[in-house]
């Protein structure tokens, strides 16, 4: 499915949100650090379509910054620890899976 811009900002937002509120102080530095990255470029992407005229970006979306787009490896990287995390440990970091899913939504 693709998103407009709209939906693709709204998306971030919540990503934002989910990311931020996570407690991440008990995450590997390796995960803490890719979510540190991603967090920023998703910063930076909200921040370029805000500036975009929502009126002038019609179509489908597509990511606004080199940043964003670049931290997808991050993403997945975050991704695949929580899938394995939780299937071995049972531990599921839920905003943190939450933000990252959105996001990764966004870059397919």
């Amino acid at each position: 499915m693709t998103d407009s811009y709209h939906e693709a900002l709204n998306k971030l937002l919540k990503a934002q949100e989910s990311l931020s509120d996570q407690n991440i102080s008990t995450l590997p530095t390796v995960q803490q650090l890719d979510l540190e990255k991603s967090k920023a470029a998703i910063y930076a992407e909200i921040q370029a379509l805000q500036t975009t005229q929502m009126s002038a970006a019609e179509g489908s979306y597509t990511a606004v910054t080199t940043t964003f787009s670049d931290c997808k490896a991050s993403l997945q990287n975050l991704s695949d620890w929580l899938a394995e995390k939780e299937k071995t440990d049972g531990e599921y970091l839920s905003l943190v899976s939450k933000g990252v899913g959105l996001a990764l939504s966004l870059l397919a």
